[in-house]
Order: structure tokens, then C-alpha cells, then sequence
């Protein structure tokens, strides 16, 4: 629950950030991204940008061994150099994810991002985008029998990220 409100407050702050000034015409855009799925890029300011990202899983190995899973993520865009259609920006990221198996095993992940990215816009309605960065997660793991939840396990990670997408500009 403390996470939601973390996630809350950071796009809070980024909305209040936004200037008084009208807004240009495309500021809203879906992105289609690799590794992370889909989502909403807003162009809050000429300089800044939020971007949600959500993917959802089904998978299902033998009978009896389905499972499910789910991530759910919001990036803040601040651009460092470029122009309109050449952009460089620095992209913090916090993520949530989640996989739930019906043998009992769920694991939940938290993980903070920082990425260094280049959008290009291609035309006034479609973009690439490519990005690089570090990552950091806590992940947790468990086990439930019979209605009784098992000591799961811990795991504390610190690894490379990268990403490349499409934005389509509304």
C-alpha cells in the first residue's frame, strides 16, 4: 500500500510541475514497447513526459500449472538535449510485478530504474524510442499448501535494463 502512495505522490508532483501554458497539439501518445508491453506517454511540458506501462501474462506448462502474471510500471521523461523530433532523456522508473501460479507459488517484484533514452519522431503521429539504463528489484517468493503459507524467499538484484518502442502520437 506504501508503494501505490509513493507511485501517487511522484505523479502528483509531475503534474504539478506542468506549466500554465497551453499544451501542443499530439501530446498524448500509446506506446507499443519491448521488453515492458503497453501503456500512455503524456507530454506534460515541453521538457517533461509520464509514461505508464502495463503487461499482463497467462502461461500454462502442464494441466494444473496454469499461471498468471502482471506488471505494472510508471517512468518520468526529462529531456537533456535534442530537439522536437531528436530527443535525449533521462527516464527514472518505478515498477510493480507480480506472478501467481495455481500450485500455490506467487512471487511480487519492486523495481526502480534509471535510463538513459533517445525518442525520434518520425512523422506528426509516430516516433521510436530506445532506452538503457540500470535496475534495481527486491523480489519475493512463496509457497501456500493447503491454506498455509510457507516461508518464501528473498532476493535482492542489481542488473543492466534496455528497451526500444513505437509511440503512436494522438
Amino acid at each position: 500500500m506504501k508503494r501505490i502512495r509513493y507511485c501517487a505522490a511522484f505523479l502528483g508532483l509531475l503534474a504539478a510541475s506542468a506549466s500554465a501554458r497551453a499544451q501542443q497539439k499530439g501530446d498524448v501518445g500509446l506506446i507499443f514497447g519491448y521488453p515492458t508491453g503497453v501503456g500512455l506517454q503524456w507530454q506534460a511540458t515541453t521538457n517533461t513526459a509520464a509514461r505508464l506501462d502495463v503487461a499482463l501474462g497467462a502461461s500454462s506448462i502442464n494441466a494444473g500449472s496454469d499461471s498468471w502474471s502482471g506488471t505494472l510500471g510508471v517512468a518520468a521523461l526529462f529531456r537533456v538535449a535534442g530537439s522536437d523530433s531528436h530527443t535525449v532523456y533521462l527516464a527514472p522508473r518505478i515498477g510493480y510485478s507480480w506472478v501467481t501460479a495455481q500450485s500455490g507459488t506467487s512471487t511480487t517484484t519492486v523495481a526502480l530504474s534509471g535510463a538513459v533514452g533517445v525518442r525520434r519522431i518520425l512523422t506528426s503521429r509516430f516516433g521510436l524510442f530506445g532506452e538503457a539504463g540500470l535496475m534495481g528489484s527486491y523480489q519475493e517468493s512463496s509457497v501456500s499448501v493447503e491454506a498455509i503459507k510457507l516461508p518464501g524467499s528473498a532476493l535482492r538484484r542489481v542488473s543492466t535494463m534496455g528497451g526500444v518502442g513505437v509511440l503512436l502520437i494522438f
